[in-house]
């Protein structure tokens, strides 16, 4: 089914809201009204919704994490007059395989891709994503604006759990809760306007109500003092990686008011990938991963962090696309 153009439709808080023309479905308010929780910590958080099927390695990750945890922090050592880390834990990236893929929190977790061009089926991947809602998938608004052209890009698709990638014609496999148009996208408009670093994030809406299976994240504001001891995951499509999943964690190594830094090895394609921290059971995004920089030899990574006006914002926007209806509109599974 054909939709038509995207278009820019008005305003939405701090975003700019860009749709499909000719929908032939309707979007309305959540009956109930989303919570942001804020605790005695500072936290501010909409509650995400694991997935029925959650996976085991995460038990194995958090015990990993623990023993970042401490070597990071307990197993300091004085060198040279300063106190210098020891980390006795490996830090790599690691494949996230196929049957993982359709286990929470991994579910959730997502590749954009766009056609490469008006007459062929072939796509591009241009990025990854993490589902925050029913049809909600956050990521940096470059994935889904083009600066250049100064508009969104067309025909838009995101795969949940996606593992392999297209050699011809898409294995049934590789698309586990299938492929599904982007129809909505709420961009920073500071980004849109000036492609400011510190607002490139977006979130957008899809055709199909996918998260019902996969589950989705929360979204978090944690404030700095929760930042501190905060072991971080970023999962994504890196594109030297061939469509599968990979994911890393470290410690944060730094923050400012509007940017998380770490040391998590990312390639392009990792981009809109969250910056996950994890509060059982749920995946908590407090960031998404917007680009890497090396400066003297060493390779820092950078992400958008999710500010409490943010998740105020985005609660709003998820909340007015809660209800989807579909009046008949089929999507497009492989």
């Amino acid at each position: 089914l054909e939709l038509g153009p995207l278009i820019e439709t008005g305003k939405k808080g701090c975003f700019t809201v860009v749709e499909r023309k000719n929908r032939t479905f309707s979007f309305s308010l959540s009956p109930e009204p989303i919570q942001v929780v804020e605790d005695e910590y500072g936290l501010c958080t909409i509650s995400g919704k694991p997935a029925a099927t959650v996976s085991a390695r995460k038990e194995h990750q958090e015990n990993e994490k623990e023993l970042v945890n401490e070597d990071l922090e307990d197993l300091s050592r004085k060198v040279k007059g300063k106190k210098k880390p020891i980390i006795t834990v490996q830090l790599e990236r690691n494949q996230v395989d196929g049957n993982q893929a359709t286990m929470y929190p991994y579910s959730c977790f997502g590749s954009f891709a766009a056609a490469k061009n008006r007459t062929t089926e072939k796509r591009i991947q241009l990025g990854s994503g993490t589902m925050v809602g029913p049809h909600h998938v956050l990521t940096c608004a470059h994935v889904v604006y083009d600066k250049r052209k100064k508009r969104m890009r067309e025909d838009l698709w995101f795969s949940p759990g996606q593992h392999g990638q297209e050699n011809g014609s898409y294995p049934m496999g590789c698309f586990p809760f299938g492929r599904h148009r982007v129809v909505r996208a709420y961009v920073c408009s500071k980004y849109c306007e000036s492609s400011e670093r510190d607002w490139d994030i977006a979130l957008v809406v899809l055709e199909a109500s996918v998260g019902e299976q996969t589950g989705w994240a929360s979204i978090g504001y944690y404030p700095d003092h929760c930042l501190n001891r905060e072991v971080v995951e970023i999962s994504g499509y890196p594109g030297d990686k061939s469509g599968e999943m990979w994911t890393m964690f470290n410690k944060l190594v730094g923050w400012s008011e509007h940017e998380l830094v770490y040391k998590i090895d990312t390639f392009p394609g990792s981009s809109g990938s969250g910056v996950c921290a994890f509060r059982a059971p749920h995946v908590v995004v407090i960031g998404v991963h917007t680009r890497g920089h090396t400066q003297g030899g060493q390779v820092q990574n950078y992400g958008v962090r999710i500010t409490s006006g943010l998740v105020k914002s985005l609660r709003e926007a998820i909340s007015d696309t809660w209800v989807l209806d579909r009046r008949g509109h089929q999507q497009k599974k492989n």
